[in-house]
């Protein structure tokens, strides 16, 4: 079980270069919120992808596997997505609520339960979990 692991940053490897405007920065930290405070451009979905369920912010996440998420919108339009080298990954486009998402690699998919309600994936999937996520998104 990814979520009973202890908090550790499995990649050993963190972001430490401030708000430069790179797609590596700051990984689990939750994108759009930041991009809001900063004026910066808001994206339909992006998020962080780990290995484990309790990483730290600004460590960097996992693209192991062919890693990417999947979401399937309400009339069935599917975007792949896949993660940056800092396990971060972003789209931006209209998608028809509600909304199913899945993490999917070449161990199999760990999907979503319940269909979120916002695309700013961290902020639920911080590394304690918040408004019901476990932790982190983790790749299957």
């Amino acid at each position: 079980d990814p979520f009973a692991k202890a908090p550790v940053c499995t990649s050993n490897l963190f972001w430490f270069l401030f708000d430069l405007g790179t797609d590596l920065m700051h990984p689990g930290k939750a994108c759009n919120t930041c991009h809001a405070q900063h004026g910066k451009e808001q994206f339909t979905v992006a998020g962080t992808i780990y290995p484990t369920g309790h990483e730290p912010d600004d460590c960097d996440g996992t693209t192991a596997d062919g890693v990417h998420v999947v979401v399937t919108d309400a009339n069935g339009a599917t975007q792949s997505i896949a993660p940056n080298l800092a396990g971060n990954f972003r789209w931006s486009g209209a998608l028809a609520s509600p909304w199913h998402v899945k993490v999917v690699s070449s161990k199999g998919e760990r999907a979503m339960t319940a269909a979120p309600t916002s695309g700013d994936c961290n902020s639920c999937h911080s590394q304690a979990g918040a408004n019901g996520a476990p932790g982190r998104i983790v790749a299957p």
